[in-house]
């Protein structure tokens, strides 16, 4: 499917319904409107083969007519995007369109971070939230049982040699829009301690006033200062394909490697200088010995 004709086909998969069969009434409005017009016919006409005719023809006109919209429905229906493109599209405008932003919001070199240590990390928005318009937040549930949204909140972490970055926004998948940016940066020596926690939210789900978000994953990085910063991993109750989801033990996981990296980089630095002090001693005691020999 053309790029060009992305944003209509999005436009499709979230208000298209399925196509429904004529109901009885109608079927009942069109066996009347026959009868009629043949008692109208039987009174004007003499000939049958002029009546057969005029029947034949009148049925089939209504017919198509009745028809007509169920086969327009189908058809608008089967052009949809599928489940898989619908996701496959929002991960790669997550590539596209914001994490360029996130590169130059952030300052950093692309070419010099690998990709496990730059983590893309979205979750749907499907409540009232600030700086974002809730009359057009839309859901619509796929084939394959999963929600697809078109609000997101995105946030970047790219782990450079010496500090962590983090890049927030929101995103809007139907027009591409970016809003919302602000970034954090913690250097790797201010780093207390990073774990995975739940985080209870009382936001209320739009049309459902009654539920609201309850617990989502959240990893949280500790300031030696007492500060920290959480990172929303997920909403479970909005029931996002897993296409689309990121576990806190992966964005866990690679910040930890990370810190335990350059932690164990330190150590060996350290280590080689105590060597060299241990055999710059080791000489100068030698060279003591010579002397007073």
């Amino acid at each position: 499917m053309a790029d060009a004709n992305r944003p209509a086909l999005k436009q499709l998969w979230f208000t298209v319904q399925g196509a429904k069969y004529p109901s009885l009434s109608n079927i009942i409005y069109i066996s009347s409107a026959s009868a009629l017009f043949g008692i109208f016919v039987i009174i004007f006409f003499n000939k049958t083969e002029v009546l057969g005719l005029i029947f034949i023809l009148l049925g089939l006109v209504l017919l198509y007519v009745w028809l007509k919209p169920y086969f327009y429905d189908k058809k608008l229906f089967a052009s949809r995007p599928s489940d898989a493109l619908m996701d496959e599209w929002l991960i790669e405008e997550l590539h596209t369109i914001v994490k360029p932003l996130a590169i130059d919001e952030l300052r950093i070199d692309e070419s010099k971070l690998s990709p496990e240590n730059f983590l893309i990390i979205p979750y749907p928005v499907f409540w009232e939230a600030s700086g974002l318009d809730s009359g057009s937040m839309s859901r619509r549930q796929g084939g394959d049982g999963a929600f697809r949204y078109t609000t997101w909140k995105v946030q970047v972490v790219a782990l450079t040699e010496n500090y962590i970055s983090i890049f927030f926004c929101s995103f809007n998948t139907m027009t591409g829009a970016v809003s919302g940016i602000n970034s954090s940066e913690y250097f790797y020596d201010d780093i207390a301690a990073v774990s995975s926690e739940n985080k209870n939210l009382e936001y209320k789900i739009l049309g459902e006033e009654e539920q609201t978000v309850g617990a989502v994953p959240i990893v949280k990085l500790h300031n030696l200062s007492g500060n920290h910063l959480e990172i929303i991993t997920g909403v479970s109750v909005l029931g996002v394909s897993g296409a689309t989801a990121v576990d806190s033990s992966t964005v866990v996981k690679a910040i930890r490697i990370m810190l335990r990296n350059r932690r164990y980089n330190e150590e060996i630095i350290i280590e080689k200088e105590e060597s060299v002090d241990e055999d710059a001693a080791t000489d100068d005691s030698e060279n003591e010995s010579t002397e007073q020999g």
